[in-house]
């Protein structure tokens, strides 16, 4: 997502009177800093494609996707932030709670055995509900859409699903996942429909 859509004081994570992410390429340069972090994901989650992290599907499998995908780039990588963030009036967690709600979200997952003895109209609305409420807890400063997508896809292989992402349009995904943010799964899950298979 654009660091300008979104609305915080950030004098921890930015450049002093920027709104540039601070980085180990010492970019200062908004553009060249977004295309620099494209490339160097994209190679992230190449790798994370050959060799998923190994994880419980619980926070710190999460933060170890994030720090996977981003150690490159930021010093934050695979660290909760630690500043309030809200985008166009959608606040997203405050940090007190981070850390007990992403662990209250995700052991729900172990609770429900993967959500593998689930028929797949089920299985998809489980899905749907489980990106809202992490769209909702938003944990890192930057990246969280990316680290959710990879978490969600490493969660369907295990349960003997694989999902492509590229069957629904980038602002397609986007409206669903405002939606869902706001607890409003349809749209969300009829674009999981299309993009979730049976292996």
């Amino acid at each position: 997502m654009n660091i300008k859509d979104y609305t915080t004081t950030d004098k921890i994570y930015c450049y002093e009177n920027t709104e540039i992410l601070k980085n180990k390429l010492n970019l200062k340069n908004k553009e060249k800093l977004e295309e620099a972090e494209r490339y160097i994901t994209k190679l992230r989650q190449m790798d994370l494609e050959k060799y998923p992290i190994d994880g419980k599907f619980d926070l710190e499998h999460l933060k170890k996707i994030h720090k996977k995908l981003f150690s490159d780039i930021y010093y934050f990588a695979g660290e909760l932030r630690t500043i309030e963030i809200s985008k166009k009036g959608s606040q997203f967690c405050y940090t007190r709670f981070l850390n007990d709600q992403g662990i209250d979200i995700l052991n729900e997952i172990q609770k429900e055995n993967y959500y593998q003895d689930l028929e797949k109209k089920e299985y998809i609305e489980k899905i749907a509900i489980l990106i809202g409420n992490l769209i909702h807890l938003h944990p890192f400063r930057e990246g969280n859409g990316r680290t959710i997508r990879e978490f969600i896809r490493e969660l369907l292989l295990i349960t003997g699903y694989e999902i492509d992402y590229s069957k629904s349009k980038a602002s397609e995904r986007l409206e669903a996942e405002i939606l869902a943010y706001n607890c409003n799964y349809k749209k969300l899950i009829l674009l999981l429909e299309i993009e979730i298979e049976k292996i």
